[in-house]
């Protein structure tokens, strides 16, 4: 079968690789769903981080459908607590919230016609919202809040260098900064999946660590060595 670039995949290689349970996932904006999380990790406890409002019933309806464990902290991350402000956009102009930027002051005229609300918003830090709760280990993280993926990573370290995977959107900009961030919290680059094309051009993608302490306590995450040799039938180019 062919492995191709897509999370869910990356995930299930994970697991079979990881050989035991993920206790929790930390969703660091979930909007309404994170389905790819809810399909690898239904067992887990789900913490969603989402400071958008609308979106908090519809949380609710989804993952208690699923049966799924779960609670809802109401806030935003960044790498500094306090309350900051969240500009609700409408990018296509459809006056449906399709991206939300957080902002220190309300600065109206940025966005234009793309703004549909300025909502002040709690923020929290990922390692000052963990410091009063144990985490449930081994436990796996998701980063994707349009934009302020390094603050939050910042304001996480202590979170990050214990988690066993991290998922985070990139774009291609950001793509070798962001790596090159990750690596000192004990965070290898495991696969880029998610490909998003603008107008055929690839645009942005979802990076996928799993820590050094699991790689190299775990010799199926190093086929080479588990190996020894190459077998080619292994080998799949897409």
């Amino acid at each position: 079968m062919q492995r191709t670039p897509s999370v869910i995949e990356a995930l299930n290689v994970f697991k079979t690789c990881f050989g035991q349970p993920v206790r929790q996932v930390l969703d660091i904006g979930a909007q309404a769903k994170t389905q790819f999380l809810m399909d690898a990790f239904p067992q887990a406890h789900h913490v969603l981080f989402e400071p958008v409002r609308i979106y908090h019933s519809m949380l609710d309806a989804n993952y208690r459908a699923a049966g799924i464990s779960y609670e809802i902290v109401r806030s935003a991350v960044s790498d500094l607590p306090g309350e900051m402000h969240q500009h609700l956009l409408s990018s296509d102009l459809s006056g449906k919230v399709t991206h939300s930027q957080l902002l220190p002051t309300p600065q109206p005229a940025q966005f234009g016609d793309r703004l549909l609300e300025i909502l002040p918003t709690p923020v929290v830090t990922l390692d000052g919202w963990a410091a009063s709760r144990p985490l449930q280990d081994p436990y796996v993280v998701k980063i994707d809040v349009d934009g302020i993926e390094d603050k939050i990573i910042a304001g996480g370290r202590n979170v990050l260098s214990a988690c066993s995977l991290l998922v985070v959107e990139s774009t291609l900009l950001s793509l070798a900064a962001r790596v090159a961030k990750l690596q000192p919290y004990g965070l290898r680059l495991f696969d880029i999946v998610g490909n998003g094309y603008y107008c055929d051009q690839l645009q942005q993608v979802d990076l996928v660590f799993v820590a050094e302490r699991v790689i190299g306590s775990n010799i199926q995450f190093r086929p080479w060595d588990l190996h020894g040799r190459v077998i080619w039938e292994h080998w799949q180019q897409y």
